[in-house]
């Protein structure tokens, strides 16, 4: 800012000095000084002009004090011949004479600085240029210890307050630094204590401003991860549980398979033995391959690999298929409740009549002797199976389904299941876009319902694959 305005008003010294120098410009030899050399120095009576042919007044006129006949005499234009003689008034010298012949021999306008009577001027030396080149010189000064007190003045007040300025903008900035600093440092601090134990974790938001809308922005995050962990901790029990289960199942038909076939290998064995033996075997493998297979369902569904081919078909037609596939006890009497008219699905037949079966056997393993097997239009086209058997308590209902689980004491060799039969039809239904669910009472029995969809929607999750 000090070298602009020691700029500005240069150029305004300059360019009153041009101005002045262009007034003073007459032919040369005319009687006194050019009009104009004394323009602006005012005296009692307004603006002081000698008369035209008279020179600088060598006493101070009345009305002017001292200091202002000074600063007329140092204003007034000096005029010069080539031989920088002077032509209006006698005595004169020039400011300047080095810049003088410059201007001479240059044929433009020189500015310099130079002193007068001990104080520092401004000089513009203008040759008065004709046909044959410049045959006279002006010159005309100006006092610039205005400027230099202007500097000066500016000079000093920034020594004094450049240091205030910049400490009281250091300490600004440190408080609005800290400031802003702050939230930054709390969400850091609170981010330090997130971890994979402890995701419920949030920052603090307060106010309305961009820290504010980060941290809820990380919030949202943190609570996706909480949400990602907890599904990643349940699909790890869950795996777990059924790795443990599978191998519990599997251990069963293979110990009894070893027991039949080290009983048949004895030497001392009769035929009898071996062939008893044997059937045991039989028996032993046919249950390891119907797990294995149910295994190997319940996997494709996971992967979203389950393949079907849904077709419109009557369920009465698919359930009476399905009923004719399952031997039951003499013990237990089957009852059937069909419309007469046609309920149609779009379903793939043999996952329908998989999920029949595996209700009907269900029912027949735990019931009293009565099951009845429905089917219906509405709610929508469906398929019942109800017993009169134990029933399951409230706690284990919502149990019901999930895979291995079978209610306290029905895990024995005698009750031929394997925990994994609600649970493939809840799969295969849901996987039609259906809906399956079990109503349950202890002592009076249990009714399954299958609710199919008219046209196939399959679950969004699974794939269908060839």
């Amino acid at each position: 800012m000090l070298y602009i305005n020691r700029a500005r008003v240069s150029a305004e010294i300059d360019q009153e000095l041009m101005e002045r120098a262009t007034r003073s410009r007459r032919p040369p030899n005319s009687p006194g000084p050019p009009p104009g050399f004394f323009s602006g120095q005012m005296g009692e009576g307004g603006p002081i002009e000698p008369p035209r042919g008279q020179g600088f007044p060598r006493q101070r006129p009345p009305g002017m004090d001292t200091e202002q006949f000074r600063i007329a005499d140092l204003r007034r234009p000096r005029h010069f011949d080539m031989e920088l003689n002077p032509i209006s008034e006698t005595g004169d010298v020039p400011f300047d004479r080095v810049a003088a012949r410059n201007a001479q021999r240059m044929h433009h306008p020189i500015y310099s600085n130079g002193s007068y009577e001990g104080e520092p001027i401004r000089i513009l030396s203008l040759p008065w240029n004709g046909p044959d080149g410049p045959f006279a010189i002006v010159q005309v000064a100006r006092e610039t210890r205005d400027l230099d007190r202007l500097l000066h003045a500016q000079s000093l007040t920034l020594a004094i307050l450049l240091p205030i300025a910049i400490g009281l903008a250091a300490i600004g900035g440190f408080f609005l630094t800290e400031r802003a600093m702050k939230p930054i440092a709390q969400m850091q601090r609170s981010a330090e204590t997130i971890s994979g134990a402890n995701l419920s974790q949030r920052l603090s938001v307060s106010g309305d401003d961009e820290f504010a809308q980060l941290a809820q922005t990380f919030n949202s995050m943190i609570g996706r991860l909480e949400g990602s962990f907890r599904d990643l901790q349940q699909a790890y029990e869950h795996q777990r549980r059924f790795s443990a289960d599978a191998s519990h199942e599997l251990r069963t038909p293979l110990t009894r398979l070893k027991l039949a076939t080290s009983s048949a290998l004895r030497p001392k064995a009769t035929s009898e033995e071996r062939l008893k033996s044997l059937q045991i075997a039989d028996r032993s493998a046919e249950s390891m391959i119907r797990l294995i297979n149910q295994l190997l369902l319940l996997a494709k569904a996971d992967a979203g690999q389950l393949a079907f081919q849904p077709k419109k078909s009557d369920l009465r037609v698919l359930a009476s298929e399905a009923l004719d596939s399952v031997e039951f006890s003499e013990s237990v009497k089957v009852e059937t409740e069909f419309p007469e008219s046609a309920v149609y699905a779009e379903v793939d037949e043999d996952a329908v009549k998989r999920v029949v079966i595996n209700l009907l056997e269900n029912a027949a393993r735990y019931t009293r002797g009565s099951i009845l097997l429905q089917v219906a239009a509405m709610p929508g086209p469906s398929i019942a199976v109800s017993d009169n058997g134990t029933g399951v308590s409230k706690e284990n209902l919502n149990r019901l389904g999930e895979r291995f689980f079978r209610v306290e004491g029905a895990r024995d060799a005698a009750s031929g299941g394997t925990g994994l039969g609600l649970a493939i039809c809840k799969t295969i239904v849901e996987a039609h876009g259906g809906t399956l669910t079990i109503d349950s009472e202890e002592d009076k029995g249990t009714r399954i319902l299958a609710i199919f969809k008219e046209k196939f929607v399959a679950d969004p999750n699974q794939t269908n694959s060839s």
